[in-house]
């Protein structure tokens, strides 16, 4: 009658650690997916900040204001995974900036430890692309590539797929967000042997 008690509470334990486990690497997938839908369809120069209350997401976010800039910023890290040695530090960040009430920029940064950074950006500045929407590398003086960075305006249909083109289940992968197409399946749009050099694309 023991034994039976006993392997019965040992399986009860997996079982709720197991549970546990799951919500833990999961969790900060789910989070950063809701963002992602309420950051979906916000356009510089159109949607107000009454417009971002509207949407669950941003209810939820102290902004941090100076002067007539105000910014909304959302982080979901794989804690539990890299905690455990399990995964490398993967972070994925999401950021809404206004100016006079007005969405000035939307930027979405993939953080990796050991590899460069990610970024998706809708913005007005677009003085170095040929298009719509142009692929650059960030490499300063040492040569070493530190981010690649994906630019947009408020034209492009991207504003209106962010859940389709960022994929934040690398979140829960053992070996993180290590690939660039993955994680970012927006850079699918340039050929992707061009996609290690700067590119642009209609």
């Amino acid at each position: 009658m023991k034994t039976a008690i006993l392997i019965i509470a040992v399986v009860l334990a997996l079982l709720v650690g197991y549970a546990f486990a799951r919500y833990e690497i999961n969790a900060p997938v789910k989070q950063f997916s809701r963002a992602l839908n309420d950051l979906n369809g916000i356009t510089i120069g159109e949607t107000t900040e009454s417009d971002l209350l509207a949407r669950p997401f941003f209810q939820k976010q102290e902004p941090m204001c100076s002067g007539a800039t105000c910014i909304y910023h959302f982080e979901s890290r794989n804690a539990f995974l890299s905690s455990l040695h399990l995964a490398p530090n993967n972070e994925l960040g999401a950021f809404v900036s206004l100016h006079n009430g007005v969405a000035e920029t939307v930027l979405i940064t993939i953080w990796r430890q050991n590899k460069p950074q990610l970024m998706l950006k809708q913005t007005a500045d677009m003085k170095d692309c040929k298009s719509g929407v142009c692929l650059r590398n960030l490499t300063p003086p040492n040569k070493i590539l530190t981010a690649r960075e994906l630019l947009y305006d408020s034209q492009s249909e991207i504003r209106n797929r962010l859940p389709k083109y960022v994929n934040p289940s690398c979140l829960a992968f053992r070996r993180g967000c290590d690939n660039d197409f993955e994680v970012l399946p927006v850079l699918h749009i340039f050929d992707p042997v061009q996609a290690g050099a700067t590119a642009s694309a209609k």
